[in-house]
C-alpha cells in the first residue's frame, strides 16, 4: 500500500470501525483542528521523528504530522464502537435503549450511565431509566438517595445516612462534650448582652466574644451568632472562627464562602482560611461541585482556582456542564382542540387564525391542533408550580481548567477526558 501523508484542512472526525480488526485497544489521535484518527500507532523507520505513522481500524495506513496533533491517548475497542452508535442514534428512547443494553453486555457501566441520562433527556419519567441511575421517588420528583437523605437533614459516615447530633456524639469524647455544653452557657449570656439595650454590657459582651480562640465555642458561636440575621453579627463569627487555630473552623468558614447571602462575608469567610486550612478545604469545595445549587458550584470553581490546587482537574471537568432542576410557575389557561377537519364543539371558542384552519381542513395537519385561550376579564388566573431541567456551562470552572492545564476545549467534556486520558500515560 502506498504511503501518503495525511494533513488536515477541516474540522473532520476520520471514523472507520471494522470487526475484521482482532485488537482489542486502539489508539486515538486528537488534531488541533478538531478531528480525530483512531487506529495503531506504527514504530515506522521509514517515518521521521516529524510524523506519526498510523494503522487505522481498517487496516489502511496514513500519517500524520506531528505539528497537526493536540494529543493522543488509548482507549478500549468496545469505547469507540460506543462512540459511533452514539453519534448515529435517533433520538427515540427505544434505540437509546439498545445501546444501553450494548453497552453493559460490553462491560461499559460508565457510557451506559450516559445513554440512560438521554433517555431521561427524552423521557423524564422513564422509571427503568431513572433505576437505572439510582434515582428514588421523593417528594414527587427524581431525586438521589443522598438528595433525599441531605434534604431530611441525615449525613452520610461511613456508608450509613445518621442524623448531625448522632456524628457529633460518634466523633466527640465526654469531656470535650462538656466543654462545649459550658461555652454554650458562656455565650448565650454574652451574645444576649450583645443585644441587650445596655451599652457597657453589649462593649463587654463584644470584647468577652472576640477573646474567643477556643475550637470547642465552635458549635454555640455557630448556633447563636452565626444563625443571626444581622450580617454584622455573621461577620463577628466570621473574625472569630478565623483567629481560631486548626482545622475544627474550616467546614463552616467553606460553607459560608459558598453558601452565605452577603458577597462581603462569603469573600471574608475564604479569606479567613489560612494556606493550611485552604488545603484541607479542597475537598469540601470539590464536594460542592456537585451541589444542586448551580451558584454555589460555580463559587466552588472559583475557590479551587484560587487555591491553586491541580490534583482535581478529573472533577472539574465534569462539573464543566451540570444539571439542576427549577420550579416555574406557569398560567393555566384553558386549552381547546380542534380535529383534523377544523371541526370544533364549543361555540364559545374563539375563532382559529386563517393561515391555521386552511393547514387543518386541507389535511396539512393531521393530527389536529390544542389552543390555549389568551385569559379574558374576569377570568380567574390560577398557576401551577412545573419542574424544569436545565444544563449549566459554568464558566468558572472552565477558567479553572484553563489555569491548572493551559489548554481550552470548552465545555466539552468528552474532548477534555481524552485530553486528560492522555496526560495520564506520559
Amino acid at each position: 500500500m502506498r504511503v501518503r501523508e495525511f494533513r488536515p484542512i477541516a474540522i473532520v472526525t476520520i471514523l472507520l470501525v471494522s470487526p475484521a480488526v482482532p485488537t482489542a485497544m486502539a489508539d486515538l489521535i486528537r488534531l488541533n483542528q478538531g478531528g480525530e484518527i483512531r487506529g495503531e500507532i506504527l514504530r515506522d523507520q521509514s517515518v521521521t521523528d516529524e510524523h506519526i505513522s498510523v494503522r487505522t481500524l481498517i487496516g489502511g495506513r496514513i500519517i500524520v504530522p506531528k505539528s497537526e496533533v493536540s494529543f493522543l491517548t488509548h482507549r478500549s475497542r468496545s469505547v469507540e464502537e460506543f462512540e459511533v452508535q452514539l453519534r448515529r442514534l435517533p433520538p427515540d428512547v427505544d434505540s437509546h435503549w439498545k445501546l444501553a443494553d450494548w453497552a453493559i453486555a460490553h462491560r461499559l457501566p460508565d457510557e451506559r450511565k450516559r445513554v440512560l441520562e438521554r433517555i431521561i433527556e427524552l423521557a423524564p419519567d422513564d422509571e427503568q431509566a431513572h433505576d437505572g441511575l439510582g434515582h428514588i421517588r421523593y417528594k414527587g420528583e427524581w431525586t438521589t438517595l443522598d438528595a433525599k437523605m441531605r434534604d431530611q437533614g441525615y449525613v452520610l459516615h461511613k456508608g450509613k445516612y445518621i442524623t448531625p447530633q448522632e456524628l457529633e456524639l460518634l466523633e466527640k469524647s465526654a469531656s470535650e462534650r462538656e466543654m462545649e455544653r459550658e461555652w454554650f452557657r458562656q455565650i448565650r449570656l454574652w451574645y444576649g448582652w450583645l443585644n441587650g439595650r445596655d451599652r457597657d454590657r453589649q462593649a463587654e459582651g463584644l470584647q468577652r466574644l472576640r477573646q474567643i480562640r477556643e475550637p470547642a465555642a465552635l458549635p454555640a458561636l455557630t448556633n447563636f451568632l452565626l444563625a443571626d440575621n444581622n450580617p454584622n453579627v455573621r461577620g463577628l463569627y466570621i473574625s472569630i472562627a478565623s483567629e481560631m487555630p486548626g482545622f475544627d473552623p474550616v467546614k463552616q468558614l467553606v460553607t459560608i464562602s459558598l453558601q452565605d447571602s452577603d458577597p462581603k462575608l462569603r469573600s471574608l469567610a475564604f479569606e479567613g482560611l489560612d494556606d493550611e486550612q485552604r488545603k484541607s478545604a479542597v475537598g469540601m469545595f470539590v464536594d460542592a461541585l456537585k451541589h444542586p445549587t448551580n451558584i454555589v458550584v460555580r463559587r466552588a470553581a472559583t475557590a479551587i482556582k484560587e487555591i491553586d490546587d491541580d490534583r482535581v482537574i478529573p472533577q472539574l471537568i465534569e462539573a464543566l456542564v451540570t444539571t439542576h432542576r427549577y420550579h416555574v410557575q406557569v398560567t393555566e389557561s384553558p386549552t381547546f382542540s380542534f380535529n383534523a377537519g377544523g371541526g370544533f364543539g364549543n361555540p364559545n371558542a374563539v375563532p382559529l387564525p386563517p393561515d391555521v384552519e386552511m393547514q387543518l381542513r386541507t389535511g396539512q395537519l393531521p393530527y389536529g391542533v390544542n389552543v390555549q385561550r389568551a385569559p379574558l376579564p374576569g377570568d380567574e388566573l390560577r398557576t401551577r408550580s412545573v419542574p424544569i431541567q436545565r444544563h449549566e456551562q459554568n464558566p468558572e470552572v472552565l477558567a479553572a481548567l484553563v489555569h491548572f492545564t493551559g489548554q481550552n476545549h470548552g465545555y466539552d467534556k468528552r474532548t477534555w477526558r481524552l485530553w486528560w486520558a492522555s496526560r495520564q500515560k506520559l
